[in-house]
């Protein structure tokens, strides 16, 4: 084929020329891809070809190297590394030679090509030669050859991770790319081209940037650069700042000064393409501080080991009045061009980041230029005015900004209602919206708008709505945030009287001709949703009114209408806007019954006219329809089921829908929500859905996004159906643990990909907890155990994670819950087989921060079931398991069972003047230990502050002089207001303990207050609904028992037992909140008995009641308040140990105060109160108990035992170990490593090849299988991703041509690549080990 013709032909104007041209090249693709790609290459690199067809030649040799879908990528990949080495080696000299060409295009497409092409191979220890040979000679070379040769290396920093290339090449390469962006390099173009190639390249010079001198010299030459002659060079150099700025924050202290200095000048004076890289320098700085500050908070106090330098609070007085200086350099019609983007609106964003970045301190500098501006007959000065007020909103305090609001609010509607200037009432109109949506709402201590105001406020905006679009479109913003604002407030509605006028001015607007001009029409529509959203029952009529207007506007543009193709692009934007305000009118009004009711005579001409929009070829339509028939579908509930059969057909095409995969995403939501609404009566589809929704799963075509939901969808099929999802188990299941044993793979991965994972696992969680609920008392519950194992690998591996999402891990524990609430007895016997086993080697109680649902706990699951001596031996289904990771998910499967759970927390005390700050004790504890629980002795708002986002359970406390104020509901409601509800969910607050031993201080007004208290406060956080988070208890010394020996004969004494203790256990009872007691072997030891309070070896004391053996002072104590509170009837309540410790050191006439004796004492009891064993008459059970104390605390009176309880010293070093700390700990590494993502999760950069043939042991099919099994073998695992192609035809193992011959070949590929476990060959029963090698030649 004459290629350079054909290329030509395939950009000639005819169409049928360049028809019959595209259809050559790809016939010849086809047919010879090594020749082909040979062909472009020697096209690309010959310069007696034209410069089109090069062009060309390159693009498409380019585009058979990369693809934007990741599927498709892969693909090319592969395909790239599977040509014969000669084919890629004459494609990559041709390249190479390009890059000497005279013609700038020629070389700057060879430039991407190699870079493709490194991108590919050097991963692989492929071309390692290349770098070298770039470098070799480049100071020798001509310019425009160097020129290319800096422009590869930049494309080539691009393509590839750091971590491929060796330092001893970063730093070739960066000290070729620096040099040639040195102003001693005269040749601009070089210059240009290695500035350009820097920015790609910072990411590889961690290195370089922590060595001082090669900093320095890169700073210096970037520096320089920005006062080069050539602006593109600039630009470029800046560029290559706020790169650095980002990556380099922490190092760029020595320079920082001299930045000013160049950015202030360029803002200045410069260009405006150098200037808007000048402050998006400040832009970028205020962007790391910002998230410093939000990161680590209160820990920034006094830690130099946090790198915030506060740059921009420094630079204020200078920064402040450069970025006001860009506000006056507006242009004409910049609020009419949607993408404009210039100095004034770069340095109004600037502005708005240092107000977040400093807060308070920026309105000082802002508001004199604001009082000398705003009243300026130059429009230019009223309107900068303006934006700088707007943009200073958003950090500062509202203390601050309110009085200044409150002042101004009145002028600035004048100024929106008169001002004779466009752009001045744009900007007023935003700067309202922007007042409105950070100063206006229930959280407001002083609301800016009031019964006096508001009035003015609606009249100017809905005036302004009729204003030109641009500010139509400001004025509706403004009022969709004032009704924002009060969507959370009880009727009476502020709005109401004003909601038929907004309504109808909103809907006005969406009819104007000019609507479509600045989304004006879509901002109406987005605020007529909001002003519904906040809707109350007394507009409900008025809201109903709008759904036969919304109806008709949708039917009209329903109707047949020969359109162009940008009036259908219109029309199209139009029907989508219709249907989400139909979907968000449907969710108001369906979430009451009344409305409900008479929303209902819309239903069947709602349903009717979105089936018809689904005629339309618009994506984002059809999205919008299938949420407002996900609305529709929870509003009608089971009724739904009318609508299926018609809506079926465009169901499936919504989960056909690979290419717009946003719309696969929302059907496959709206499956759950007609599973939700119609139960099962969606039975009868579900063949098809579930058909559709694993051809999904297994489509590499299919954008990752969609694959979690689908894994959470199965749930909800489940749910809907119950045991009929029996059917679908054989393919649900193996596909749900070939997922959770990929998502294991994802360790260390960036932030997004960290962030897919859990979305990810998270999802399979979700199915498997709506698949055992499913089960849930069914006799098919039996079907469910042999996924058992798979499932507690899957939360082992979980559990294993250094960072744990807590999303992720209260849904696995919520897993774990369901499969032993439904495998019933049969979870009972499978856990405590294993956990006998597991659990002597478990050293400690890994941590976990989660309270346990009380659903997942059936009252009569109080003790474990006792091992049966006629049960046969089970085999153990964990085996392989870590000791670490089994040990927690058996310890909390115990729990589930037995309704106790085990934990072990820690008293932090703070009657001490030399303590640590409180954030960093909260993240010492969360790094470096494995104590997952704090009780505090008071609310103090610094530490609650510090444990803020560490998931550790947090205990606070009410100071015994409180009990009696908090008899009163306002006093307890504010004091949750000032204490808790500031703080949480940021901070895991679980129990709020009234007061601490009340019966020991023996005050009358304490104690008879103690229980009203505690009820007042649960109605408290009954009324704030945090009573299912929160749970209120009180700690007893053990004064309250008057007899405890023997612990059977415990009770408490009289007088309190049945006026105080009976009504506390009782109110303990009825909210789920355990029994709490302070129990000290300490205070009770004697010389002689040391070993038996320190749970040392000793003959122990029996119980002459019961005859029961205690071998240690804790189990009796526990077990007479257990004793004590049988006798009042309240066995089944939970104990929690308060508190308890032995001290490190005392006085020296004291026996057993030493190092050796706490760490015995605390070690031993960890172990104790975790191993599951429990107490003579308390078997079976784990106790969460609180070690005192966290610290030494030398402000303590008393004895010197008092000040040494401490488990660490106020520097945070452990006075003796008993294996709390995090290094001391097993950790947990997988026995057989996860192979490679398959299409649930994005393609390796290292592909992994066939691994047939390793080890010992191969997998086949067994004999007598049908074809029909076999071939569902290979469509499943080809479909995870696995390498298919050898079998594919044309493939080395395609022959021979049988199913069988192919299904052993991807059998054995699963098999292999799983980590050759023994169900990993199961295949439902089709598939079984060899040891005979069954290869054929090669396959």
């Amino acid at each position: 084929m004459e290629v350079t013709q054909v290329l030509l032909n395939a950009q000639s104007i005819d169409g049928t020329v360049r028809k019959h041209a595209e259809d050559s090249l790809k016939q010849f693709q086809e047919q010879n891809l090594p020749l082909f790609l040979i062909s472009l290459s020697q096209e690309l690199s010959n310069d007696d070809k034209p410069v089109e067809s090069r062009k060309l030649a390159g693009l498409i040799l380019k585009n058979a190297l990369d693809a934007k879908e990741q599927h498709r990528k892969h693909e090319l990949v592969q395909r790239w590394l599977s040509l014969d080495s000669t084919v890629k080696t004459q494609i990559k000299t041709c390249l190479l030679q390009t890059l000497s060409s005279p013609a700038p295009d020629a070389r700057s497409t060879a430039s991407q090509v190699i870079a493709k092409i490194a991108g590919i191979e050097l991963p692989h220890k492929q071309w390692p030669e290349l770098i070298g040979s770039l470098l070799s000679t480049i100071h020798q070379l001509p310019p425009h050859v160097k020129q290319a040769t800096l422009e590869t290396l930049g494309y080539l920093c691009e393509e590839v991770s750091p971590d491929v290339i060796q330092q001893d090449q970063v730093n070739k390469v960066l000290t070729a790319v620096v040099q040639g962006m040195n102003a001693s390099e005269g040749n601009n173009d070089v210059r240009l081209a290695a500035a350009r190639a820097l920015y790609n390249a910072l990411g590889f010079a961690q290195v370089n940037f922590s060595n001082d001198m090669e900093r320095d010299y890169i700073m210096r030459v970037v520096c320089e650069a920005t006062l080069s002659p050539e602006v593109k060079i600039r630009q470029a150099a800046f560029e290559c700042l706020v790169s650095i700025s980002s990556s380099y924050y922490e190092k760029l202290v020595p320079y920082i000064q001299d930045i000013f200095n160049i950015t202030a000048k360029a803002v200045r004076e410069d260009e405006e393409a150098v200037a808007l890289q000048a402050i998006e320098f400040w832009s970028s700085i205020c962007d790391e501080e910002i998230d410093i500050l939000e990161e680590y908070g209160a820990d920034l106090v006094g830690d130099s080991s946090i790198p915030c330098f506060y740059f921009i609070k420094q630079a204020l007085p200078a920064l402040v009045p450069m970025l006001l200086e860009t506000l006056l350099k507006q242009e004409e019609d910049q609020d009419q061009d949607e993408g404009a983007w210039n100095i004034a609106m770069a340095g109004g964003t600037c502005l708005g980041l240092v107000a977040q970045t400093v807060g308070d301190d920026i309105v000082p500098l802002v508001m004199p230029f604001i009082e000398e501006n705003i009243r300026k007959p130059d429009w230019r000065q009223r309107e900068a005015a303006t934006y700088a007020f707007g943009s200073i909103l958003e950090g500062p305090s509202a203390a601050k900004l309110t009085p200044i609001v409150n002042v101004g609010l009145s002028f600035m509607l004048t100024a929106l209602a008169n001002d004779p200037n466009n752009h001045v009432k744009d900007t007023t109109a935003w700067t309202l919206g922007r007042i409105f949506e950070f100063l206006h709402g229930l959280s407001m201590d002083a609301p800016i708008i009031t019964q006096a105001n508001c009035p003015q406020i609606i009249t100017v905006l809905l005036q302004s709505m009729k204003d030109v679009p641009n500010v139509a479109e400001k004025a509706c913003g403004a009022l969709y945030f004032l009704a924002q604002g009060y969507e959370d407030v009880g009727p009476p509605s502020p709005l109401t009287p004003f909601f038929q006028e907004i309504v109808q001015s909103l809907l006005t607007v969406t009819h104007r001709e000019d609507a479509g001009e600045s989304r004006l029409r879509t901002a109406a529509y987005e605020t007529l949703n909001e002003i519904v959203r906040g809707s109350t029952d007394e507009t409900a009529d008025m809201v109903l009114q709008v759904v036969p207007v919304i109806m008709m506007e949708l039917h009209n543009t329903l109707e047949g209408q020969k359109l162009s193709s940008d009036e259908r692009e219109k029309q199209g934007e139009l029907q989508g806007l219709l249907c989400g305000c139909l979907q968000v009118i449907i969710q108001k009004l369906g979430s009451s019954e009344p409305t409900k009711y008479a929303f209902m005579q819309y239903a069947d001409q709602i349903m009717g006219l979105l089936l018809r929009v689904f005629a339309c070829r618009s994506a984002t339509v059809h999205e919008e329809a299938m949420l407002a028939i996900g609305a529709l579908a929870y509003a009608t509930g089971s009724d739904f089921a009318k609508y299926l059969p018609e809506f079926y057909k465009y169901l499936e095409m919504g989960l056909q829908n690979f290419e717009e995969y946003q719309v696969c995403v929302v059907s496959v939501g709206v499956v759950g929500d007609i599973c939700r609404a119609s139960e099962n009566k969606i039975l009868p589809y579900c063949d098809g859905i579930m058909s559709q929704l694993l051809k999904d799963l297994s489509s590499n075509r299919l954008h990752l996004t969609v694959k979690p939901p689908i894994f959470s969808c199965f749930g909800d099929i489940a749910l809907a159906i119950g045991e009929s999802f029996e059917k679908y188990l054989m393919y649900a299941m193996p596909m749900l643990q070939s997922a959770a044993e990929l998502s294991a793979q994802t360790s260390g991965a960036d932030y997004e990909m960290t962030e897919y994972t859990n979305t990810l696992r998270n999802g399979i969680l979700e199915a498997y907890s709506g698949i055992f609920q499913a089960f849930k008392n069914s006799p098919k519950t039996q079907l469910l155990i042999p996924y058992a194992p798979h499932i507690l690998h899957f939360l082992d591996s979980i559990y294993a994670e250094r960072d744990m999402d807590d999303l992720v891990m209260k849904t696995a524990i919520g897993v774990l819950g369901d499969l032993a609430d439904t495998l019933g007895s049969n979870a009972g016997w499978f856990f405590t087989g294993c956990f006998l086993k597991f659990v002597p080697h478990s050293g400690v109680f890994p941590h976990s921060a989660y309270p346990f649902r009380k659903q997942w706990l059936p009252h009569h699951h109080h003790k474990l079931p006792n091992r049966r001596e006629d049960h046969p031996p089970m085999e153990n289904p964990l085996a392989g398991f870590s000791t670490f990771g089994s040990t927690f998910i058996l310890l909390i499967a115990s729990a589930f069972i037995h309704g106790v759970h085990g934990a072990i927390g820690v008293n932090y005390g703070t009657v001490a003047d030399n303590l640590p700050p409180p954030a960093r004790v909260a993240r010492f504890l969360l790094q470096s230990t494995i104590i997952n629980r704090v009780r505090l002795f008071d609310s103090n708002p610094d530490i609650l502050q510090a444990f803020a986002h560490t998931g550790i359970a947090v205990t606070i406390t009410v100071p015994n002089d409180q009990i009696p104020h908090l008899t009163k509901l306002s006093f307890a409601q504010q004091w949750l207001k000032t204490n808790v509800q500031p703080f949480v969910p940021a901070t895991n607050i679980v129990r709020i303990l009234m007061g601490n031993e009340v019966l020991s201080t023996a005050n009358k007004l304490f104690v008879a207050n103690l229980v009203p208290a505690m009820q007042t406060l649960h109605t408290a956080l009954v009324d704030a609904s945090l009573d299912r988070q929160i749970k209120v208890s009180t700690p007893h010394s053990l004064g309250i028992l008057s007899s405890s020996s023997p612990p059977s004969s415990g009770s408490f004494r009289q007088g309190y037992d049945t006026h105080v203790l009976k009504p506390l256990l009782s109110f303990l009872r009825a909210t789920d909140s355990p029994f709490m007691v302070n129990p000290y072997p300490f205070f009770g030891y004697s010389a002689e008995i040391l070993a038996y309070a320190l749970f040392r070896p000793n003959p122990g004391v029996v119980d002459e009641n019961t005859k029961l053996l205690y071998t240690n002072m804790l189990d009796a104590q526990l077990d007479a308040v257990f004793s004590a509170m049988k006798l009042l009837g309240f066995s089944d309540l939970d104990i929690v140990i308060a508190e308890t410790g032995w001290p490190s050191q005392g006085d020296p006439d004291q026996v057993g105060v030493d190092p050796k004796s706490a760490e015995d004492y605390n070690g031993n009891l960890m172990r104790h109160v975790t191993s599951g064993a429990g107490t003579p008459l308390m078997p079976n059970r784990t106790f969460e108990a609180y070690i005192f104390a966290l610290f030494n605390e030398d402000q303590k009176p008393g004895p010197t035992c008092e000040r040494n309880f401490g488990l660490f010293r106020p520097d945070m070093t452990p006075v003796y170990n008993i294996g709390i700390l995090r290094s001391t700990a097993s950790s947990y590494v997988p026995d057989n490593p996860a192979p490679s993502p398959g299409p649930i999760l994005p393609p390796p950069s290292t592909p992994r090849g066939g691994q047939k043939g390793k080890g010992k042991q191969w997998c086949v099919p067994k004999a007598g299988v049908e074809p029909d099994a076999l071939q569902r073998n290979i469509d499943y695992v080809c479909g995870l991703g696995l390498d298919c192609g050898p079998i594919q035809e044309g493939g080395p193992c395609f022959y021979p041509d049988t199913v069988r011959a192919h299904a052993a070949y991807a059998m054995n590929e699963y098999y292999q690549a799983m980590g050759r476990n023994g169900y990993d060959c199961d295949f439902l029963q089709t598939g079984a080990t060899t040891s005979v090698d069954p290869s054929i030649l090669s396959c």
